[in-house]
C-alpha cells in the first residue's frame, strides 16, 4: 500500500499572498461594465433611455464600442432602449454624435480603464524624456560648433558638423576631433582654452 505524502503547510506570509492575489483581467474582462458601474448607469437613468428620452431603458450601451477597445468604465457607459441600441450599433453617423457628447463631457479619452491610463501616462513619460534628450543634444551640438568655428577661425565644412553629430550620438574618440581639425598647437589667444573645453567635454 503506497503511503500518502503529508501535505506541505503554508507560511503565514505565502497564504496572506495567495489571499490578496488578484489575476490581471483580460482585455474581454475589461470590457464588461463591473456590477458597481452598471448599478450606477441604471440608477442614474432612471428607467429612462438616455439616447431618444422616450422609451425604457434595457442596455448599458458602451459609447465606444468593446471591439474599439472601449472600456466598462462608467463614463463610456449609456443607458439606452433595444431600438436606440440596435440603431447606435448600425449607424457610424451617430455612434460618432455620442462618442463627441462624452469627449466634451469627460475629456478625450473618456474610455481608458486605470491601466490603460497608467500606460498611456508611461508613454507620455518617455516621449516628453526623449524630446529633452534630443533638446539637450542639440543644445550641446550648437555650443560645440560655436566652440570649434571660433577655434577654427572659420565657418565649418558639413562633413565636419556630421562628424560633431556623430561623436554626440555616441562615437567621442578625441582623435577623430584631432585628425579632422588637424589640431597641433593653438595660434590665437583663446586656442588652449578652447581644446581645454573640448577635451574635457569629450571625456564626459
Amino acid at each position: 500500500m503506497a503511503l500518502r505524502r503529508k501535505k506541505k503547510e503554508l507560511s503565514p506570509q505565502k497564504l496572506e499572498l495567495f489571499r490578496n492575489y488578484k489575476k490581471n483581467p483580460s482585455a474581454a474582462d475589461r470590457n464588461d461594465f463591473p456590477g458597481d458601474v452598471a448599478e450606477r448607469l441604471i440608477v442614474e437613468a432612471n428607467g429612462v433611455c438616455q439616447c431618444c428620452d422616450q422609451r425604457r431603458d434595457a442596455h448599458s450601451h458602451h459609447v465606444m464600442p468593446r471591439a474599439r477597445n472601449g472600456r466598462g468604465v462608467y463614463e463610456n457607459g449609456l443607458r439606452v432602449c433595444t431600438d436606440c441600441h440596435d440603431w447606435l450599433h448600425a449607424d457610424e453617423e451617430n455612434l460618432q454624435v455620442w462618442i463627441s457628447k462624452h469627449m466634451d463631457m469627460y475629456g478625450t479619452n473618456f474610455w481608458l480603464d486605470e491601466k490603460d491610463w497608467d500606460e498611456f501616462h508611461r508613454r507620455e513619460a518617455a516621449a516628453a524624456k526623449i524630446v529633452i534628450q534630443e533638446q539637450r543634444r542639440e543644445s550641446i551640438k550648437h555650443s560645440f560648433i560655436s566652440i570649434v568655428t571660433m577655434w577654427q577661425g572659420r565657418e565649418l565644412k558639413k562633413k565636419e558638423v556630421k562628424l560633431i553629430e556623430k561623436l554626440l550620438a555616441g562615437e567621442r574618440e578625441m582623435d577623430l576631433i584631432k585628425n579632422l581639425f588637424d589640431i597641433k598647437a593653438p595660434i590665437e589667444e583663446h586656442h588652449d582654452e578652447n581644446q581645454t573645453r573640448i577635451e574635457e567635454f569629450l571625456a564626459n
